[in-house]
């Protein structure tokens, strides 16, 4: 490779220290090798904010409140069910009692009275035994297979049984 003076352009070889033509002193200009880039690193990436804090306790499962109203309702509704069963089966005890003893009729006594109080507690109670019921399903269709939904169901339908005979004796 041919290489030339700096100063006034002759050529001159390899081996050469001056220049012949000027007598300028050779520069050397080292050759650097290509050096790649420098990648810089990432910026400084703050760490992300803590989460909310963890839970406190086992998570809630979907219809526990449901299957809960549904135990509360199906207990209220089986005692005062069976209140009504036993009120109606004393006042038909007392006028069985008083028809054989030949006095003046209960039934024709309190029948206004029995008919106005026990009527709105027959249809409340019938009432809180269908939203027991009611609730309980909802509860085990959201999944929630607890004792409390099982109990408002298993309770609500024997105080549906219950108004239905009390109705009956009533009626008979």
């Amino acid at each position: 490779m041919a290489n030339f003076c700096t100063n006034c352009g002759a050529p001159m070889g390899e081996a050469d220290v001056f220049c012949l033509a000027c007598g300028t002193q050779k520069k050397v200009v080292p050759v650097q090798p290509e050096v790649p880039p420098v990648q810089q690193p990432p910026a400084y990436m703050p760490p992300p904010p803590p989460g909310p804090p963890p839970m406190m306790g086992p998570p809630v499962r979907p219809g526990r409140g449901q299957g809960i109203a549904s135990m509360v309702l199906g207990i209220v509704s089986l005692v005062w069910s069976f209140y009504l069963y036993y009120s109606a089966y004393v006042v038909l005890y007392i006028e069985n009692e008083a028809r054989s003893s030949g006095s003046i009729s209960v039934r024709s006594v309190v029948g206004e009275t029995m008919a106005e109080i026990f009527a709105p507690c027959f249809v409340v109670v019938f009432l809180l035994a269908i939203l027991s019921v009611v609730f309980g399903a909802i509860s085990k269709a959201k999944g929630f297979y607890g004792g409390a939904a099982t109990a408002g169901l298993s309770t609500a339908f024997p105080s549906i049984g219950f108004i239905i005979v009390t109705l009956i004796m009533l009626v008979a």
